[in-house]
């Protein structure tokens, strides 16, 4: 398996779908990642939104960790990752 961004690494960009409830949006986003890395992808991306429109994610490294979680193999970014909204420490 190739590293996060290696040559030969291919990864699938995650977006949130169009449900009301935040537990169905992550239940998706799961059951994605692990198709995704079963399917022959690498590991996914998820990028950083903010403002509540359809397709954003406020905290993509805390939803990394969860979807790390669900998959058997395979890695998670979150890319990019907003750092000016960030702790140093907390990255």
């Amino acid at each position: 398996m190739s590293p996060p961004f290696a040559t030969g690494s291919i990864s699938l960009r995650l977006y949130p779908p169009r449900l009301d409830d935040p537990t169905q949006v992550l239940d998706e986003l799961t059951a994605q990642a692990a198709l995704a890395v079963a399917s022959g992808f690498t590991g996914v991306m998820l990028s950083e939104r903010h403002g509540g429109a359809w397709g954003q994610i406020p905290n993509p490294l805390q939803i990394a960790g969860w979807l790390l979680g669900a998959m058997p193999h395979g890695w998670v970014a979150p890319c990019p990752l907003l750092l000016p909204f960030r702790r140093a420490a907390v990255v």
